[in-house]
C-alpha cells in the first residue's frame, strides 16, 4: 500500500497510514513515474519476498523427509541388527553398505574387520565366495532382478548355509541362516540308514565292512578307512577304503597297497587301536602329516586325497577291540 497526502507536516496521518499497513507515502501533486518506480520496486520486493518463502518452504520439506528418511533407516538398523541371521545391504557394484551384528561375527572368524570393509566389494575382500554357489546365484539375482534362495557349505567356516539374496533399487541385500545342525542331522540318518543296510547284508565281514564305508559317504566324511586289529598276533589289515569322487578312490587304494598300515607304526589311527578310545582331530596341518608318514610322497598323496581333519572311531565286538574306522574330511 501506498498512500497519497497533501498534509506533509503532519506525522499524526503518516503514523496512522503505516499502521494501517501503508509502506511508503507520496505527497500531491503526484509524478507519475515517482509512482511507477516505486510500484516496481516494491513489486520486486515482494516476489523475492515470495520466492525466499517458497525457498524455505521447501528447505524444510527437504529436511523432513530427510530426517523421516533416516528415522525409517534406524528403525530398519534396529530390526536387522535384531536378526540372528547374517544380514548384509550392498550397492549395485556388491560394495558393503551395511553389516548386521550376526555377519560382523562371521567377518570376524574370517579374520576381518567388518567396519573397514564398509565400500569395499565383497567378492574382492572374501576369496573363498568366487566361483561358489553364493556367487553365481548372487549374480543370477542381479540379472534376473529376482530373490533368490539356495543353500550351500561354505569350507573357510566349516558351516552351512541357506542363503536368501533380494534385489532392492538401490542395491542388494543378503541373509544367511546357519542350517549346519540341521544338515548334519539328515547326514547322520542317510548314514545310520544306509549303515543298517550294509550290516544286513549276508556278506562276508570284509565286503560287509566295505559296504560299512560306503555307507558313511559323504554324510560324515570325503573318504573312509577300516582296519582290522589283531593284538595277538601283533597284526593290522585294511579292509575297506571309500572317497567320495570315485576317482580319488583308486588314488586311495594305490596309497593304501604302498604304504600298508603296520602295527605299532605311526598312523592316524594308531593312538585309537592302542587305547580304544575314539579320537577327533578339527585340523591337520602339513607338520603333522611328516610326524606319521613314511616319506614325503605319502603326505603328498593324503594331501591330493584332501585332509584337513579327522576322526577315528573303535570298532568292538562284545567289548572286544577288532578294528578302527577313520573318517576324514577334505573341507566340505
Amino acid at each position: 500500500i501506498i498512500f497519497i497526502t497533501a498534509f506533509e507536516e503532519d506525522r499524526r496521518r503518516v503514523t496512522a497510514a503505516y499502521q494501517s499497513g501503508a509502506v511508503d507515502y507520496l505527497f500531491k501533486p503526484l509524478d507519475a513515474d515517482v509512482l511507477r518506480s516505486k510500484v516496481t520496486v516494491f513489486a520486486e520486493l515482494h516476489r523475492r519476498g515470495e520466492e525466499l518463502a517458497l525457498q524455505r518452504r521447501r528447505r524444510y520439506a527437504d529436511e523432513v523427509r530427510r530426517a523421516e528418511a533416516e528415522a525409517e533407516r534406524d528403525r530398519v538398523a534396529a530390526v536387522l541388527d535384531s536378526l540372528p541371521d547374517a544380514t548384509s545391504a550392498y550397492d549395485h557394484q556388491w560394495r558393503w553398505r551395511y553389516i548386521n551384528p550376526a555377519a560382523a561375527e562371521l567377518l570376524r572368524v574370517l579374520g576381518r574387520d567388518p567396519a573397514a570393509l564398509i565400500g569395499r566389494t565383497v567378492w574382492d575382500e572374501i576369496p573363498g565366495l568366487p566361483g561358489t554357489l553364493f556367487h553365481s546365484e548372487a549374480l543370477r539375482s542381479e540379472a534376473e532382478r529376482r530373490v533368490v534362495e539356495f543353500e550351500e557349505y561354505f569350507p573357510p567356516l566349516d558351516r552351512w548355509f541357506e542363503t536368501r539374496v533380494v534385489p532392492m533399487p538401490d542395491g542388494f541385500v543378503s541373509h544367511s541362516r546357519d542350517i549346519t545342525a540341521r544338515r548334519r542331522s539328515e547326514a547322520a540318518q542317510r548314514v545310520l540308514a544306509g549303515v543298517g543296510t550294509a550290516l544286513a547284508s549276508p556278506l562276508d565281514l570284509d565286503a560287509m565292512l566295505q559296504r560299512l564305508a560306503e555307507a558313511t559317504l559323504p554324510g560324515l566324511a570325503d573318504w573312509c578307512v577300516i582296519d582290522l586289529v589283531d593284538h595277538g598276533a601283533r597284526s593290522v589289515r585294511r579292509v575297506a577304503m571309500a572317497h567320495v569322487e570315485p576317482a580319488r578312490t583308486e588314488a586311495l587304494r594305490e596309497i593304501s597297497r604302498r604304504y600298508p598300515p603296520e602295527y605299532g607304526s605311526p598312523t592316524l589311527a594308531r593312538r585309537v587301536a592302542e587305547t580304544g578310545e575314539p579320537e577327533l582331530v578339527p585340523l591337520v596341518s602339513e607338520q603333522d602329516l611328516l610326524t606319521i608318514a613314511r616319506d614325503g610322497e605319502q603326505v603328498r598323496g593324503a594331501l591330493a586325497l584332501g585332509i584337513r581333519s579327522y576322526m577315528v572311531v573303535p570298532l568292538r565286538v562284545r567289548d572286544r577291540l577288532i578294528g578302527v574306522m577313520a573318517f576324514v574330511s577334505g573341507g566340505r
